[in-house]
């Protein structure tokens, strides 16, 4: 894993980001296992982690700037209103850093719109049953993110793979865990998700060929979904794996 410390400077220049106080006061950090944004103003700034999981890698700073650039290719078609740009971070001769300024790149940011963390569906549902027009907004956001989503009938066989790759993953943590997963439950659980996977296996198949697995959101969970001018917005997209994101509809659907 790379040393997060190198990306400590970049933190800092981003903190001391001057905003309109009148706006919104200060700068307010958040910090996720992958990502640190940064709300300043009416911008949000999303530096992507120096770090690497089996899942995910953002090691390298061409890593990361792959990651960011692609982190506005896949949000786009969603939360056009929200993605602005992925810009680099530069330092200069006298060592002064700036978002797109002259010098080295030393990292790379993703430029959004800011907005409200109460708007976020998950906040929302907190207030008490979701409106029958907010259940059909939501339908509706899904619906047209899953046509405009690039089909991937040929990917079906990849799909499976993943799915079986979970249960294979599933069953190394639980087995690492028996004082919290009981061993006899665990491998239950393990061998009846291999079986009902074989079983549905020709369905799966079926749906790649008529087009039901596409390049999907991948992640599409209440805290993902932002209420925007009284519409739903589908945001944060997975852009660090086509593979985890390539998926069938229903199983993207199965997220909210």
């Amino acid at each position: 894993m790379a040393n997060p410390d190198s990306q400590e400077a970049v933190f800092a220049f981003l903190m001391a980001l001057p905003v309109n106080e009148d706006e919104q006061p200060g700068v307010t950090r958040i910090d996720t296992h992958a990502n640190v944004v940064f709300l300043a103003g009416s911008k949000a700034y999303k530096i992507k982690r120096a770090v690497k999981f089996p899942f995910l890698d953002y090691s390298t700073l061409a890593k990361r700037a792959e990651a960011c650039k692609r982190e506005i290719s896949h949000n786009i078609r969603n939360a056009a209103q929200i993605y602005i740009e992925a810009l680099p971070i530069t330092c200069d001769a006298d060592g002064h850093l700036a978002i797109d300024g002259p010098g080295e790149t030393i990292e790379w940011v993703v430029v959004m719109n800011r907005f409200e963390q109460d708007r976020q569906l998950d906040h929302v549902a907190k207030d008490g049953p979701l409106s029958k027009d907010l259940c059909d907004d939501l339908a509706d956001m899904l619906v047209a993110a899953h046509a405009a989503a690039p089909e991937k009938p040929e990917a079906a066989q990849g799909f499976f793979k993943e799915l079986a790759s979970y249960v294979d993953q599933n069953d190394i943590a639980f087995a690492e865990h028996p004082d919290l997963f009981p061993p006899r439950a665990a491998e239950h659980l393990t061998s009846q998700s291999r079986l009902w996977l074989e079983r549905i296996a020709p369905l799966l198949m079926k749906r790649g060929a008529d087009g039901h697995v596409r390049l999907c959101h991948g992640d599409a969970h209440m805290r993902n979904i932002v209420v925007l001018d009284g519409r739903p917005v589908l945001f944060d997209a997975i852009e660090f794996s086509d593979a985890m994101a390539t998926t069938d509809t229903l199983y993207d659907l199965a997220f909210l």
